[in-house]
């Protein structure tokens, strides 16, 4: 199937993005994506046109399954991916695990890591001398990848604005983290029609994103939501 070249609504993208035959084996970088999150990235990335917007790519996970989706398309689609790449300085333990905080010495905790996935997935990439960043351009120019994504590496915010189509934010695990991110957010939505995926889905982070945008729909696929902003969204 080629990539539609009009989505008419929003429950004629789910549909396609049921039907969007995806590889087996998506990518061998290391994250917490389940299969199901995994595929639609996939197709949302195969089918959309550009410009696409990546909000935390970590070592490259969804970045590599996006940019693979847009080679597999055989169409042009500018994918710009934004890192903060942090710190072991980012990060101190707090009573349910290892937290998260931006700047390193705010009191606010942006979000929390087990302890297991902080030993095991975490601290080895952040003690490499060349950090996350590193660690993701590695990975995206082991699959070559990386001359399809636009690495930008800082606060979001500062993204080229674009006028993006497609989102997938991977920042906003928690209220804190949403009510943080969400000024710059509402700076990049597409006044057009913006789909935007979020990870993580929790009820409490559902509320604050259906009280801070106008979404028209909605459907989750495990942990990742993904959501249809209005047409007529007054673009900042």
């Amino acid at each position: 199937m080629r990539p539609a070249a009009c989505i008419l609504d929003f429950q004629q993208l789910v549909s396609v993005i049921r039907l969007l035959w995806v590889p087996t084996e998506l990518t061998p970088v290391p994250g917490w994506l389940t299969r199901e999150e995994e595929r639609t990235l996939y197709a949302l990335a195969y089918i959309l046109s550009g410009p696409f917007l990546e909000v935390g790519a970590w070592v490259g996970k969804s970045t590599s399954i996006i940019a693979r989706a847009i080679r597999d398309s055989g169409q042009y689609k500018k994918f710009v991916t934004s890192e903060l790449n942090p710190t072991l300085q980012n990060f101190r333990p707090v009573d349910s695990g290892m937290g998260f905080f931006l700047p390193a010495d705010s009191d606010v905790c942006l979000g929390v890591a087990t302890m297991k996935s902080w030993t095991e997935e975490m601290e080895p990439v952040l003690s490499q001398p060349d950090g996350v960043l590193g660690q993701l351009t590695t990975n995206l120019r082991n699959l070559d990848l990386l001359d399809l994504v636009d690495i930008r590496v800082g606060d979001f915010a500062n993204v080229p604005k674009l006028n993006y189509r497609f989102i997938f934010s991977d920042i906003m695990h928690t209220p804190n983290e949403i009510r943080t991110g969400l000024t710059a957010l509402r700076e990049i939505i597409d006044g057009r029609g913006t789909i935007l995926a979020a990870h993580d889905w929790k009820p409490e982070n559902e509320r604050l994103m259906r009280n801070a945008f106008p979404i028209v729909d909605a459907i989750r696929y495990d942990t990742l939501i993904v959501y249809h902003i209005a047409n007529d969204y007054p673009v900042s």
